[in-house]
């Protein structure tokens, strides 16, 4: 199930990002974001579906965290990975 929903709100993501042209630019950020943190949600959920409610959403917090802390560190070869259509996706 959990892949399943991470898969679904990647597609809406794609969706978003490549035909959200109708989207305000602001709304279109805000909903990009939304939806990749929700897909981080389910991919830690479809890996330890065991763990409870609290782990998986604290756990999935600290991966958005740290990609969002992330996004202040600027070295040519970061940037240039951020540059590519898979490392603006993942990394932003």
């Amino acid at each position: 199930l959990y892949v399943t929903l991470a898969l679904a709100t990647i597609a809406l993501g794609l969706l978003v990002h490549w035909r959200g042209d109708a989207l305000a630019p602001a709304l279109r950020d805000v909903a990009g974001d939304a939806l990749w943190a929700a897909m981080i949600v389910w991919w830690v959920s479809a890996l330890a579906p065991h763990r409870g409610l609290p782990w998986r959403g604290a756990s999935s917090l600290a991966v958005c965290a740290a990609v969002e802390f992330g996004q202040l560190v600027h070295t040519p070869w970061l940037d240039q990975l951020r540059r590519t259509t898979l490392g603006h996706l993942v990394l932003g």
